[in-house]
């Protein structure tokens, strides 16, 4: 009776709702992680400046190139004015 459960092939390593539950846990920890050390604050300062939402700080409350951006960060008596292309204008390319 011992050697036929020695022969047998269910219950060999790790079941694969384990893994995946595994997995889970590590992106969590990595999430936290990454909350703790204080990333998200240089990530969030980033993208709500003028200059990263293709906006330009002038002085004012009215905008000549295009409309205000509201919730974009200027400097105190500035508004973020969207800047629009012209027809001569080409978009920025990124660099990979």
């Amino acid at each position: 009776m011992l050697h036929k459960n020695l022969n047998s092939s269910k219950g060999q390593g790790l079941p694969l709702n384990v893994i995946v539950i595994a997995v889970i846990v590590l992106l969590v920890l990595v999430v936290i992680v990454f909350i703790f050390t204080g990333k998200t604050g240089t990530f969030t300062k980033e993208i709500g400046t003028c200059e990263s939402r293709n906006g330009e700080c002038v002085s004012g409350t009215t905008c000549t190139t295009g409309p205000i951006i509201k919730d974009a960060k200027c400097e105190a008596g500035k508004v973020c004015c969207l800047k629009l292309l012209t027809e001569t204008e080409t978009p920025p390319t990124s660099n990979p």
